[in-house]
């Protein structure tokens, strides 16, 4: 479920309690990530190199997913970024519109095409 949180505590730590670093199946390391929230909740999730997670400060609000997982904890993550098409649509619409008006006039102009003009009735 995506919902806003407000951050009162974060922490990020690269490391496990035995000082092993933290990989993920792919052997890519990350920072294993504790955010409690301002209703107090404690949810986890996993912050790679690069992700806007590692900028998040306390007192930021932010959308995110949160689950339970079967061990009764909350884990975390971003919610998927899905792209705006709504405006798209119509602006192919536009643009096919425009590209069947200048094939029409094309075809046009060259079935009008006089390939008959007698070189004494051209003005120059």
């Amino acid at each position: 479920m995506t919902e806003k949180i407000t951050i009162k505590q974060i922490w990020l730590n690269d490391t496990k309690k035995d000082g092993t670093p933290y990989l993920d199946k792919s052997q890519r390391p990350y920072k294993g990530t504790k955010i409690v929230t301002t209703d107090g909740r404690n949810i986890w999730g996993r912050t790679y190199d690069k992700s806007p997670i590692l900028s998040w400060k306390v007192g930021d609000t932010h959308e995110v997913e949160i689950q339970e997982g079967n061990d009764g904890f909350l884990s975390f993550r971003l919610p998927k970024v899905t792209a705006d098409t709504s405006g798209l649509e119509a602006r192919v619409k536009h643009l096919e519109d425009a590209f069947d008006l200048l094939n029409d006039r094309v075809t046009e102009l060259e079935l009008g095409k006089d390939d008959d003009i007698k070189p004494e009735d051209m003005p120059f």
